[in-house]
């Protein structure tokens, strides 16, 4: 929910017994397939709600009677306890691809606030989350936050359906064509090929403008850490869901590698910070002693021997 305060009630075909919950500005849920639901503004001004779906179904089975007035019982996916069903959950787990933080829930209360763990897959003190909810296997997302002053490394493994929303403070994405303006894209002399992007809470952008071969990267240039919800194709919660673009890579010597979060020197496509593009940093120090905050990243990422540490704090 980008703004407003209400609940939502969910309901099976041909059954009476109702479930609900309460939302807020920055929650996050998810409402079981085929399942009827309503949602209920109990504010007095308009609420402002950010949806997701899978309408290329139609197009698929080019049948609206059968997406539309299908009375299946996803007994699997909306069943058992109701009364629990949207209560948030607490515990965290390796989630299945990338063995990177995933929690089960339905419901996320207020997702600007809620406790990100440390990941650090994205630079010094990158906090990452996983929601895995009701099943889903096709829309998903995930939630990611970057100290103020700091950024993530450029890296490339997915097409344009990724849209980032920011939900605190703000920051700005740059992508560029990865095939035609290379690692460096201003050294090289295509500076006119990179696009950037500025947001803050309640703006969206798409992660990439282009095809997965778009190098793209983040930057939080606000006082406080800049936090994004990332919405995306499949699952985080299935072990087949990540194939293609954004599954492994062979390595340096033929060793599988998670792609998007090996460095492009040990074979994956991520670009560490000493391999970078002078100019990015040059930048984003002067966009942030514009926005009055401080350059916080670390000086050995700038080294060959310390692009990949790990804080335990940020």
């Amino acid at each position: 929910m980008l703004d407003g305060r209400g609940s939502v009630e969910v309901w099976k075909n041909g059954s009476d017994a109702r479930s609900s919950f309460e939302y807020q500005q920055w929650s996050v849920f998810s409402v079981p397939v085929n399942a009827n639901f309503r949602i209920i503004n109990s504010s007095s001004s308009p609420a402002l709600l950010l949806g997701v779906n899978s309408a290329p179904k139609v197009n698929m089975y080019q049948s609206k009677s059968f997406v539309f007035d299908n009375n299946f019982d996803f007994e699997n996916r909306f069943g058992g306890n109701l009364e629990d069903y949207w209560k948030p959950g607490e515990d965290f787990e390796p989630q299945p691809v990338r063995g990177r933080a995933m929690i089960t829930t339905n419901l996320i209360p207020d997702a600007a606030t809620t406790y990100l763990p440390l990941d650090n897959n994205r630079g010094p003190g990158h906090r990452w989350l996983a929601p895995n909810m009701v099943g889903n296997t096709m829309l998903q997302g995930w939630i990611a936050e970057y100290p103020s002053g700091r950024y993530a490394k450029a890296h490339y493994a997915h097409g344009g359906g990724a849209v980032l929303v920011c939900m605190r403070g703000s920051g700005y994405t740059i992508a560029w064509p990865k095939d035609i303006a290379g690692v460096n894209p201003w050294k090289d002399g295509y500076a006119d090929l990179v696009k950037m992007t500025e947001y803050g809470p309640g703006g969206m952008v798409s992660a990439v403008p282009g095809p997965s071969n778009w190098f793209h990267q983040h930057f939080a240039y606000s006082k406080e850490p800049f936090r994004v919800f990332n919405y995306t194709g499949s699952v985080p919660g299935n072990e087949n869901a990540f194939g293609g673009v954004d599954g492994e890579d062979p390595g340096q010597g033929g060793e599988q590698v998670q792609a998007s979060l090996t460095d492009i020197d040990k074979g994956g496509r991520a670009i560490p910070y000493y391999m970078e593009d002078p100019h990015i940093r040059e930048y984003f120090t002067a966009r942030l002693k514009e926005m009055g905050a401080d350059f916080t990243m670390p000086e050995e990422v700038y080294t060959k021997e310390g692009s990949n540490i790990k804080v335990m704090s940020d």
